[in-house]
Order: structure tokens, then C-alpha cells, then sequence
């Protein structure tokens, strides 16, 4: 809602700053049909998360299995059963740390976005750590594809490269 009270001003020599409608500043009318929306913006419920990928992981977790992110994401949503969430800084781990975790079955899912769909792999081959016989078979959801097709085949090639041990689903 603060969004639509910003504009824009361009200067005489052509120099553009931002600023804000001040809602205390503004007529009744104006305020009572701010607040009707806030307060109908504050109440309401879709029963749609604001952060897909903050649910995805919690549920991951609960059921038992650790979560490597490569997203670029800075902020994440720790939330609670009740439907209330805490905006909180996330702490990035490197590209290549994350792939080789989830390589070296220090971890059980990688979930990445376009922030992880080049350079690394996370095909089925042995490591250092991981012998042959206990290379996990890759399988690979994806919730939303790439609006950019080349990106998704990237992001898809990840899984599925060649030397792998065994293909991925």
C-alpha cells in the first residue's frame, strides 16, 4: 500500500527524486479510505504464502531431511505453525559449498532457482567421500519452470550430465 503513495518529482534541470503522499498529512476522507484498505490488506487471508520456498523447506525439514539453498536469496521467512512468519537475514553458503554438500550426501535436497542453474553439478557420480555404492539417485522436481528457456535447460542439465551412474527422474 506505501508503494502507491510514492511518485516521483523531475526538477527543472531534469534531476528526478522520490517522494511520499504522508497519509497524516492528507484530508479525512483520504485517511478513513487508507486505513479501510490497510486494515483489509492486514486481515485478510489466500492461504498462499508470500514465500513458496520458505514453506517448501520447512516441510522438507520436518520430515526429516536437510536443505542446501542456492538462490541468492538474503532474507528468509522462519515460520511458525500458527501462520505467522519473522522476516530473518539468511546466511548465503558459497555455490560450489552447497553442490558439493549435496555431492557428498551431507545433505539430502539442493534447491536452487536460476541462481544455481550454471556452472555446477549435482549429477549421480562417486566423490571423495561418496563411493559408488552410495550415490543417491538425482531426482529432480521442479515447482516453476524459467521464463527463459535456455535457463531452464541449464538449471535441468545439473542432474543430468554426462559420466553420471545412473540416470535421473
Amino acid at each position: 500500500l506505501l508503494s502507491v503513495l510514492k511518485y516521483s518529482v523531475l526538477s527543472p534541470e531534469g534531476k528526478s527524486s522520490k517522494e511520499i503522499i504522508i497519509v497524516s498529512e492528507q484530508g479525512e476522507d483520504f485517511q478513513l479510505a487508507y486505513n479501510k484498505i490497510l486494515d483489509k490488506i492486514v486481515t485478510s487471508s489466500t492461504g498462499i504464502t508470500i514465500s513458496p520456498i520458505d514453506a517448501i523447506i520447512k516441510k522438507i525439514e520436518e520430515a526429516g531431511y536437510s536443505v542446501a539453498e542456492v538462490t541468492g536469496r538474503g532474507r528468509t521467512l522462519k515460520l511458525s505453525g500458527k501462520g505467522d512468519a519473522v522476516i530473518k537475514n539468511r546466511k548465503r553458503i558459497n555455490t560450489n559449498d552447497a553442490f558439493r554438500m549435496f555431492n557428498d550426501n551431507q545433505v539430502d535436497c539442493l534447491l536452487i532457482n536460476q541462481s544455481g542453474s550454471t556452472g555446477a553439478s549435482a549429477h549421480a557420480i562417486p566423490t571423495k567421500k561418496v563411493s559408488s555404492e552410495n550415490v543417491k539417485q538425482r531426482v529432480m522436481i521442479i515447482l516453476q519452470a524459467e521464463l527463459n528457456i535456455n535457463t531452464e535447460v541449464q538449471k535441468r542439465g545439473r542432474v543430468n550430465r554426462t559420466g553420471q551412474i545412473m540416470k535421473p527422474i
